[in-house]
């Protein structure tokens, strides 16, 4: 996925680690165990998880064979602020031998991969990288990662299993987007060759509010994406959808909002491949900066439509995303009006040269 945040400068770089199969089941590592089978309305039944911590919501069970049921997250819904737990176990790498520790998505000051050790013996030097093998029974992962301060440190994070595996869908997890208003609180649309579902967390309208008193960042949303004709696909071959949702939906809202945490799931319904990277995101806002109203369900799905099948074009996607990251910092209220004007300027000379120069027009 495009457009990922860095959380230190000057870090980062570091190739993403590859790992074994990754189990459903430590969606929210050890804290969780794992519930009864909730059956899908395409595809076989899937395992949910049953978080054990109060602060994380889960929706209720999809009925067997009804074709509205809400789409499960493979991580439960966060309370507005709280992290996500990804990992909880044995934690190589920093010792001799391995320790407790826990990998998370922290949701302050900003969306960012850290981990911590719960006994601080073999601390490393503050900016000094690591890299920490995650114990898991599918098969150990390595997570490249830079100490922070004594027992805890951050990543830029890790894809898990092989981007060349076949599946069948991806699951993702949206954060900080605005209620769309669509019947039984989802929004679909199809768009070349890929079909997206995007389901509402059940309890929206509470997590959606005083966002005005400080910067939440909260999971609002589950996303479906499978090809249209329900052939299997890669990865890599669904990245630049992702991309392309990601960067069109943030230039609607005129603010950036992110999906996170895919997890992509093979024939038989195990997952076999997820991504760890954490994608750049703004803080909810109760009334977006951007020119599209959620309500207008249609002028969306026509635009993402033209931005998606620009994405899947690797010739014509880098300056599109170029030209609409212009847009999305010129219309984001956050900051300055000169340096606004300035991103917005340069996105409209980018423009004309392409058409006027490149285009040969």
């Amino acid at each position: 996925m495009g457009c990922e945040g860095w959380r230190e400068p000057g870090r980062g770089g570091k190739k993403l680690a590859e790992g074994g199969q990754f189990r459903r089941a430590r969606g929210v590592g050890q804290r969780g165990l794992v519930g009864p089978r909730a059956s899908s309305a395409s595809g076989p039944p899937r395992r949910m998880l049953v978080a054990q911590n109060s602060s994380l919501v889960m929706p209720p069970p999809r009925p067997a064979g009804e074709a509205d049921s809400p789409l499960a997250p493979v991580y439960p819904f966060n309370e507005p602020g709280l992290a996500i737990v990804l990992y909880d176990g044995v934690i190589g790498g920093l010792a001799g031998t391995g320790v407790p520790g826990v990998v998370e998505l922290s949701c302050v000051p900003a969306p960012n991969l850290a981990w911590k050790i719960k006994h601080r013996a073999g601390a490393g030097m503050p900016g000094s990288e690591v890299t920490l093998l995650l114990n898991r029974p599918e098969g150990d992962v390595q997570l490249p990662g830079v100490w922070r301060d004594s027992g805890e440190g951050w990543s830029n994070g890790a894809e898990i299993g092989k981007a060349d595996a076949p599946l069948k869908r991806i699951t993702a997890h949206w954060f900080n987007l605005p209620d769309f208003h669509a019947r039984m609180g989802r929004w679909e649309t199809e768009t070349a060759g890929w079909k997206v579902r995007l389901d509402a967390r059940p309890d929206h309208g509470r997590v959606w509010t005083d966002l005005h008193r400080a910067d939440v960042y909260v999971m609002t949303h589950v996303m479906e994406l499978r090809r249209a004709d329900g052939a299997s696909f890669t990865a890599g071959e669904a990245e630049p959808v992702l991309a392309g949702l990601h960067v069109g939906v943030s230039f609607a809202l005129g603010c950036w909002a992110a999906p996170m945490l895919p997890v992509g799931e093979g024939a038989n319904g195990q997952a076999v491949w997820e991504s760890w990277r954490v994608p750049h995101c703004d803080p909810a806002r109760q009334t977006s900066p951007g020119w599209w109203s959620p309500q207008e369900h249609g002028s969306l799905a026509g635009f993402l439509d033209r931005v998606i099948n620009v994405f899947v074009d690797p010739d014509r996607m880098p300056a599109l995303r170029l030209q609409l990251m212009f847009g999305i910092s010129a219309m984001n209220d956050r900051g300055f009006v000169e340096p606004r004007i300035m991103m917005g300027a340069a996105g409209l000379e980018h423009v004309m040269w392409q058409a006027l120069v490149l285009g040969a027009a």
